[in-house]
């Protein structure tokens, strides 16, 4: 029997400082369904299709540089240039609810047209300078919504991990990289982001080179059975 499960947003946005480097060292292919070996610096991404893994200084193929955005990298000479987010990775401080209380779900704040941009449609979730779009279900909070089970026809089937799309608008006020984690508020389990059986822990959005509005697509994942509704934080960190 397919459930309904909602999801409560609430989305923060923190200061820190970031700078771009250039790493050394490899790393291992990742086979489909496995996560990579843990290391410094080390992502797990799909890139053409296939689940890699990524590290900064590795060979990359120019003509996919976008796909390597997605993950924190750039490939504008045939090498992997990693940003470095060690300094966005601050302790999230995420309040902790019994389960069945209220969801302190962020309010909204406008409109996504005048607080971004006029080509942006919805409501603005929280004070940005990254917004979570998509969400609007005519309840006055930010809503996610998923299936599960998860159907077979779903990029998710055979996957642990539930998931929804989920449009990250950035302001043209602010042109620098935004890190996104989150994590249940009634219960110790985390949100994972994107594509991929294991899906990665953290969504990157890469600086841009010009001041303007930036639409990030992406999936907000979870991996929680689905018996109750599900109270969960994303948090974005903004350099």
């Amino acid at each position: 029997m397919k459930r309904r499960v909602l999801i409560v947003f609430a989305a923060l946005v923190g200061l820190s400082s970031l700078a771009v480097v250039r790493a050394g060292g490899g790393s291992t292919s990742s086979a489909a369904g496995r996560p990579c070996t843990a290391g410094l610096g080390i992502v797990q991404g799909v890139i053409g299709g296939g689940q890699v893994c990524l590290r900064g200084g590795l060979r990359c193929a120019r003509r996919r540089d976008r796909q390597y955005h997605r993950y924190g990298f750039h490939c504008h000479s045939g090498r992997l240039v990693a940003e470095s987010w060690r300094k966005l990775r601050r302790v999230l401080h995420i309040a902790v609810i019994q389960p069945g209380s209220p969801c302190p779900a962020t309010r909204a704040t406008g409109d996504l047209a005048n607080v971004v941009s006029a080509g942006f449609v919805g409501t603005a979730w929280g004070q940005g300078p990254a917004y979570p779009g998509g969400l609007d279900r005519g309840e006055g909070r930010p809503i996610l919504s998923y299936l599960d089970p998860i159907p077979p026809a779903s990029g998710f089937y055979g996957s642990e991990w539930f998931g929804q799309k989920v449009l990250w608008i950035v302001a043209r006020t602010y042109s620098g990289p935004v890190l996104i984690r989150g994590r249940q508020l009634d219960g110790p389990n985390e949100l994972r982001f994107d594509e991929g059986l294991r899906p990665p822990r953290e969504m990157r959005i890469p600086r841009s080179a010009r001041p303007e509005p930036r639409g990030r697509p992406s999936y907000t994942r979870c991996g929680l059975p689905a018996a109750t509704p599900i109270r969960s934080m994303a948090s974005a960190s903004a350099a």
